[in-house]
């Protein structure tokens, strides 16, 4: 059976290229090639390119363990941790079950 390529999004490309950019000049600024953060992250050199390079289709798996070795684990909790639409709505949810049932409308 043939796989079928999924094809990030245009609006998605370049912030995920500019991660795999940022990626790389964080492991560059402490000296370590390619191939050595491969090693630590139990990957082969050219999963360590495509990852700075911004190609989707590298696991979150190798990202978080590139995180790991650069000491940089403490920015996954930054990831979609100000998600205002999800509070809003979370907040409108809570408004609504606050309601008396007189409020609501009755179906026979």
């Amino acid at each position: 059976m043939r796989s079928q390529t999924k094809t990030l999004p245009i609006r998605l490309r370049k912030p995920v290229s500019a991660l795999g950019k940022r990626l790389a000049d964080a492991r560059v600024a402490r000296r370590i090639s390619q191939s050595l953060m491969a090693e630590r992250c139990g990957v082969a050199r050219v999963t360590i390119s495509k990852l700075e390079n911004g190609d989707p289709s590298v696991s979150m798996e190798t990202l978080f363990r590139y995180l790991g070795v650069l000491g940089l684990e403490g920015d996954i909790d930054l990831l979609a941790g100000n998600d205002k639409v999800g509070h809003e709505l979370a907040m409108a949810q809570l408004s609504r079950k606050g309601r008396k049932p007189a409020d609501r409308a009755v179906s026979r």
